[in-house]
């Protein structure tokens, strides 16, 4: 059974710093595999500045209802910019930088952490070097095989008449 696609809804407004977040989540994520990345879905709220949020989601519930405002509460946004990954809400109210948004990516299971760096030859000198067991060979005792009668022979005895196999038994 193939796993599914993870997906990522990111919350923002109409601002530059909402739309450097957008590049910069692009940008993380084109470091996986095509196959590997999550499926990104953009939520731009029209508003010029991310402080006049809960104004505008106010202004939604009053005259809308809950229809139009229900994203928002389903995972509780109540400031911009927010990150749900999976539905599980990982980022509100704050503008990440590329170390802050990859360590989100982390801790969700998106991007798997950096390798471990190689421990340095000094620490590797401190254990003595692992040497492979010897094999030595046993030398078995040669077994020949039972003789088997000659051809010849079998066909000279199943030629001859039956006077002549009683006599050379």
């Amino acid at each position: 059974m193939p796993k599914e696609k993870r997906e990522i809804k990111l919350f923002i407004a109409k601002d530059e710093k909402s739309a450097a977040l957008v590049k910069l989540l692009n940008m993380v994520l084109e470091t996986l595999p095509p196959k590997e990345r999550p499926h990104v879905k953009l939520h731009v709220v029209k508003i010029d500045d991310v402080k006049k949020f809960p104004e505008f989601l106010a202004y939604l519930e009053e005259i809308y209802g809950g229809i139009h405002t229900l994203e928002f509460r389903r995972y509780g946004i109540a400031q911009l910019p927010a990150i749900v990954i999976d539905d599980q809400k990982v980022l509100e109210g704050e503008f990440p930088d590329e170390d802050q948004l990859r360590e989100l990516l982390i801790s969700a299971g998106v991007l798997l952490p950096p390798k471990i760096a190689v421990t340095s030859l000094q620490q590797q000198s401190q254990y003595p070097p692992v040497t492979p067991p010897r094999i030595q060979e046993i030398p078995q005792a040669r077994q020949t095989p039972p003789s088997l009668p000659s051809l010849e022979k079998m066909r000279q005895e199943y030629s001859a008449p039956e006077s002549q196999k009683t006599r050379s038994e």
